[in-house]
């Protein structure tokens, strides 16, 4: 276990790379070969880590809970950028900067950049277990080629994992935040700060703090939910197609992009949300990009 995990006091930034740590083991011998033995190895080292409502989403659509989690290959990593909150004690959303040259997805045989992308990571101190888990992992890395003599790993796909009055709370909290997205106050208690990140690096809290500037939206069709809750956590995952929502000034693209968010049940009983991962990208021209002219 890597020292971190069995820390109680461990920062977000200790805990972003004891996690990573855990994922550039070779537990089958050098060299990662994406075979389903390593694989199996791999889901081995990795599940206590898991909480019960574990899920991931990554930016190339994929996403999973904690029975069916194929984690992504890895052997080499460097964290930046790492800011933390900790709505309550034991509770840490964490967001930050990675780059996991080589990284491969087993289950897709698809190779992922190696450069610098966002990741918002939620763990909780488990006591039971005596160590740190990860709650939710929102990826936005990218797949650049697929491997062309990889066999992908066979992968059954999410299955349901909470009860029924669960997957119906975790419906109401979607279409609570559909309507927040489109304008409606955003009732808290207070005493949760939210966590955002944005597929192309935006996030907030800003270190300066700088706050989040936005115009709700127009329109917001929600489709694909899926839910899983252990005791005060909720995290929901689902698919988002919206228009006419802008932040910070540039308006965001309408085509059909994932979200993931983790909600804390508070001491009020009021589900809040701690961690938002936006996977939508800006549709206007970024700043300081050279613009070609198409000539016939």
């Amino acid at each position: 276990m890597p020292p971190a995990f069995a820390d109680r006091a461990a920062s977000g930034e200790a805990l972003v790379n004891a996690w990573f740590a855990l994922l550039a083991l070779e537990p089958v011998g050098a060299g990662a070969d994406n075979s389903p033995r390593e694989v199996t190895a791999e889901q081995a080292i990795i599940r206590p880590y898991l909480d019960p409502a574990f899920q991931v989403q990554r930016s190339s659509g994929q996403r999973y809970n904690v029975n069916d989690y194929v984690p992504v290959n890895i052997t080499t990593f460097a964290v930046s950028g790492v800011l933390s909150t900790e709505p309550v004690e034991g509770v840490k959303a964490v967001r930050y900067v990675v780059s996991t040259p080589d990284a491969t997805i087993p289950d897709r045989g698809w190779l992922l950049s190696g450069d610098a992308r966002p990741r918002l990571q939620v763990f909780r101190w488990n006591a039971a277990r005596g160590h740190w888990v990860v709650v939710s992992v929102a990826n936005f890395n990218t797949p650049t080629a697929a491997i062309c003599d990889a066999v992908p790993v066979p992968w059954t796909g999410m299955g349901a994992s909470v009860s029924p009055e669960d997957a119906e709370l975790g419906r109401s909290l979607v279409d609570q935040w559909r309507a927040i997205t489109m304008g409606a106050p955003m009732e808290t208690t207070g005493t949760q700060e939210l966590m955002i990140q944005l597929a192309d690096g935006q996030g907030w809290p800003n270190p300066d703090g700088t706050p989040i500037m936005w115009s709700p939206a127009r329109g917001y069709q929600v489709a694909d939910i899926v839910t899983s809750r252990q005791d005060d956590l909720l995290v929901v995952s689902f698919v988002a197609v919206v228009s006419g929502l802008r932040v910070d000034a540039r308006a965001y693209g309408s085509e059909r992009h994932p979200r993931l968010l983790t909600y804390l049940r508070t001491a009020e009983g009021k589900w809040e949300p701690i961690a938002l991962a936006n996977f939508v990208t800006p549709a206007m021209v970024p700043a300081g990009l050279d613009c070609v002219t198409k000539t016939p």
